[in-house]
């Protein structure tokens, strides 16, 4: 592995490999029979993506970046982006065709977009794997629009959560913050939470940034 795909997913070499490995693995991170009823959920808890403008920090394989493109249409856009080449490969594959869909290799940590564009951010079972969560929701806000909302979403619960990273040496330590922290860090950057859901299922958080 060069030194350059490292600094790309963060610094860590055994990370940026994992999820190499991980994109190998084709059908590992789509979604798996009984998802439907969680897509439906989410979707219901979107609400009407028509015609917005919608960043997918993290997208992965993108199981949900063609479920985004295909909810934002006519009008909208999906901007979806992630620091491994190997999984961003798997996303293209999923959106092809999808000419509203913009795909980039970058860590949410350095990537730049124009402020005050976009309507929603979508953050899918990816927050415990950013390294700054301050850095992160920075950008978040100087990104979204005011009144425009971040979501915040796990198929699992904290402890479930926990358990399938612990699985894995190169991800043991990306958890979720504690509940207090995560709260303080979005008031901190100009968000009002609007929904919190917390339990052993699932964690949903929806924020309006101010």
């Amino acid at each position: 592995m060069n030194d350059g795909h490292a600094k790309e997913i963060g610094g860590d070499p055994a990370k940026a490999e994992f999820f190499d490995r991980l994109a190998e693995v084709g059908d590992a991170m789509r979604f798996q029979p009984g998802d439907e009823i969680k897509l439906a959920r989410l979707q219901a808890r979107l609400g009407d993506l028509r015609g917005q403008h919608v960043i997918e920090p993290g997208c992965g394989s993108g199981p949900l970046t063609e479920w985004l493109a295909r909810w934002v249409a006519p009008g909208g856009s999906v901007t979806a982006f992630d620091p491994c080449g190997a999984m961003l490969a798997k996303c293209r594959q999923a959106v092809a065709g999808s000419e509203h869909v913009r795909l980039t290799q970058v860590r949410c940590e350095a990537a730049e977009l124009d402020a005050g564009s976009y309507d929603r951010v979508v953050c899918f079972r990816v927050l415990p794997h950013f390294e700054d969560l301050d850095a992160v929701f920075a950008r978040f806000a100087r990104w979204l629009r005011p009144g425009g909302k971040l979501h915040i979403v796990h198929w699992e619960g904290r402890a479930a959560l926990a358990a399938i990273h612990g699985a894995f040496d190169p991800v043991a330590g990306d958890v979720l913050p504690p509940a207090e922290e995560l709260a303080s860090a979005l008031e901190r950057h100009g968000f009002a939470v609007a929904a919190w859901i917390d339990n052993e299922d699932e964690v949903y958080i929806e924020a309006e940034r101010k």
